[in-house]
């Protein structure tokens, strides 16, 4: 059980599509970086939006998150929960990923995650968002 983990998740939009090709190249950057920060997580895409949780000691987490928010390929970068766990929700995965739209998810699920991402007061619903993004987990492609 790791006794300091901090767990943080942004939303933000892309400023133009992304192709398959390059969310490659930004997990294959996202996994060396994490490695070298031992943070752990997921991030989730679905046209033009992302959800990101970052997990892990909370001063690398948060150097990670300052980074993110300098990347000019997004904008929109909205801060929607963060707080001390108990455990991982991703341990071992440097990032998971999961293609929200290669997916069949259950009735509902495009009308729930959509929810979330347009939503003006994310902040509001960090914590049902916080198990949500757990629950994908099944879902992800991991870089093991």
């Amino acid at each position: 059980m790791d006794n300091d983990v901090y767990a943080l998740i942004y939303t933000s939009r892309a400023k133009s599509a992304i192709s398959d090709d390059e969310l490659l190249k930004i997990l294959k950057v996202s996994r060396k970086n994490n490695t070298i920060a031992n943070i752990t997580g997921v991030l989730l895409y679905r046209n033009q939006h992302f959800i990101q949780l970052l997990e892990g000691p909370e001063e690398a987490v948060n150097r990670i998150y300052d980074t993110i928010k300098q990347d000019e390929r997004h904008h929109h970068i909205q801060l929607v929960y963060s707080g001390s766990k108990e455990n991982r929700q991703y341990e071992g995965w440097t990032m998971g990923f999961v293609h929200m739209e290669q997916y069949q998810l259950g009735a509902g699920f495009n009308d729930f995650i959509d929810q979330y991402l347009v939503k003006e007061h994310l902040v509001e619903a960090g914590d049902s968002l916080y198990h949500f993004v757990g629950t994908l987990k099944e879902h992800a492609q991991t870089d093991s």
